[in-house]
């Protein structure tokens, strides 16, 4: 076995990246049925994998429904 020197230390991690908004930023909400045709267009032209999450209001309060649905591909 071999000793270590001084001159063996490992290198510094790098530093971690904050990630404070979404790459390439935050695109519009999608309000109508024509910007929700036109985003389904835009995904479905894309390639690669998709993200999807949803959100919901409390079930004992609301309804058991979506409120809000976040695609990103």
């Amino acid at each position: 076995m071999g000793t270590t020197g001084a001159g063996d230390a490992e290198p510094a991690a790098p530093e971690p990246v904050l990630l404070t908004e979404p790459d390439g930023g935050t695109p519009e909400v999608v309000t109508t049925p024509d910007l929700l045709a036109a985003a389904s267009g835009a995904i479905a032209a894309g390639y690669g994998p998709i993200a999807v999450d949803t959100e919901r209001a409390s079930g004992y309060r609301y309804s058991q429904r979506a409120y809000l649905v976040q695609v990103r591909r």
